[in-house]
């Protein structure tokens, strides 16, 4: 498998996938200025960029081959765009565009319906609006760094093909959780789109329910290191 970091590329992607699975306008009386499958490429763009609303409506202005891709005659306006995110990222959308793409690696021969091995994990986030240096802001009394620790915080648990390392399914909420909280869900709609043999996970997934909820619900092999807490000689009482 080969991987892409060329703008361009990431732009076709997203914009046939766009095409393939969600309508081009969201309802009939919706304005026919911009297709719902022009404004997903963009927002994927965004994401890919690292870059707000204002940052990547002057990257595509910027680029006549982006806005060719597109097809785009004008530029969507940064509010327009952030508009479209609260919409186009709900888990409905999501979903679809998630099956496509899925759908489009195994016709492209990327990934098997049926993977031997995935994993599991979960990850903390950071805010794209938020910067470091409020995180670890200078307090000018002192000659030293004041650490401030959010209580909250984005956080994800994605399962992925460990061969091709597509994203299988990903699971978001706000943090601080326990990593275990997410793992039926991300197994369930994982299993939507693909079948997968075995399932590695951290010792944060540790439980007999998750072993029994794999094997039993999906059929699925778990490999799952014991917690420190479960550590010891005997051998287990459960099945």
């Amino acid at each position: 498998m080969t991987t892409s970091k060329s703008p361009n590329n990431i732009a076709r992607v997203a914009y046939q996938t766009a095409k393939q699975s969600i309508p081009a306008y969201r309802t009939i009386k919706s304005p026919k200025k911009f297709t719902q499958h022009q404004l997903v490429a963009c927002l994927v763009l965004k994401e890919f960029f690292k870059k707000d609303y204002r940052g990547i409506g002057e990257i595509i202005e910027d680029s006549s081959d982006l806005k060719r891709i597109l097809e785009l005659e004008e530029i969507p306006h940064y509010t327009t765009l952030q508009k479209a995110a609260q919409r186009l990222t709900k888990k409905n959308t999501l979903d679809k565009l998630i099956t496509e793409i899925l759908s489009l690696a195994v016709k492209g021969k990327i990934m098997k319906k049926k993977i031997l091995l995935s994993a599991l994990d979960g990850t903390e986030l950071e805010s794209h609006h938020i910067s470091k240096y409020f995180v670890k802001r200078r307090d000018k009394s002192a000659s030293y760094y004041q650490m401030t620790h959010y209580t909250r915080y984005p956080k994800v648990g994605i399962i992925v093909d460990c061969k091709s390392h597509i994203i299988l399914s990903g699971i978001p909420g706000r943090g601080p959780f326990p990593d275990h909280v997410h793992f039926k869900k991300a197994v369930t709609e994982a299993q939507k789109n693909i079948s997968f043999q075995t399932l590695l996970a951290d010792a944060g997934y540790d439980s007999e329910k998750a072993h029994v909820f794999a094997r039993e619900k999906h059929h699925t092999r778990t490999i799952i290191p014991p917690h420190g807490g479960r550590k010891t000689t005997k051998l287990p009482t459960g099945k």
